[in-house]
C-alpha cells in the first residue's frame, strides 16, 4: 500500500512528527556499519584499543545515528524531496543506546515557483 501523501495544508507550525524509535544499538550493528562505510577505526571496533584510549568501550560511527535521522525525516515526507540538511553531533552513541528520533514543525512556505517547502527541527534522543 502506498504511503499516504503529505500535504502542506495540513501541517502547523509546532506540530510534532511522529517518533521513530530504533532497536538498541548492539556491536554487530556497529560492525556492520563499520563494512558498509569502510571505516574500521579500532575505536569503533577493537574494545581494547577503546579501553587503552580511555573509553569505556567502543561506540558508533557518528554518522550512524544520523543514518537513523535522515531516514525518519524521508519516511515522514512520504515522497517529498529533502533539500537541505545540517547536523550537529553532541554525544557518543554506545553498545546498548536506544535512539528516539523526534522532530516538529518550525516553518511552512510556498516560494513563487509553487514548490512548498517545510523547516523541520530534528533531534535524536
Amino acid at each position: 500500500m502506498p504511503a499516504k501523501r503529505l500535504y502542506l495544508e495540513s501541517m502547523r507550525v509546532g506540530d510534532e512528527l511522529p517518533t521513530l524509535v530504533k532497536p538498541s544499538i548492539d556491536r554487530i550493528q556497529i560492525a556492520r556499519y563499520a563494512g558498509a562505510a569502510n571505516d574500521y577505526n579500532s575505536m569503533h571496533v577493537d574494545e581494547l584499543a577503546a579501553r587503552a584510549a580511555g573509553m569505556p568501550s567502543v561506540f558508533a560511527h557518528a554518522p550512524l545515528p544520523m543514518a537513523f535521522m535522515s531516514q525518519f525525516l524521508t519516511d515522514w515526507l512520504k515522497g517529498g524531496r529533502l533539500t537541505r540538511l545540517a547536523v550537529r553531533f553532541v554525544k557518543l552513541v554506545w553498545p546498548g543506546d536506544q535512539i528516539s528520533c523526534k522532530g516538529r514543525v518550525l516553518s511552512r512556505r510556498r516560494d513563487e515557483q509553487g514548490n512548498y517547502f517545510v523547516d523541520v527541527d530534528l533531534w535524536a534522543e
